[in-house]
């Protein structure tokens, strides 16, 4: 395996997951605090195993 190929495979294995969230568009819902929101789309995303790195809300 070449030095571009182990690069590649490392890229894949960790890559960053970011999460565009229109706040302006979709607000949160009044009665919800937005911090509690954003940890449980991570948890979401985490358990379902859609990330393999850092995710960003």
């Amino acid at each position: 395996m070449n030095t571009n190929e182990m690069s590649n495979k490392r890229a894949r294995k960790e890559t960053e997951t970011l999460v565009l969230w229109d706040i302006n568009g979709c607000p949160v819902p009044k009665n919800c605090n937005a911090g509690l929101v954003s940890s449980c789309i991570e948890s979401v995303l985490k358990k379902a195993g859609l990330t393999r790195g850092p995710l960003t809300v």
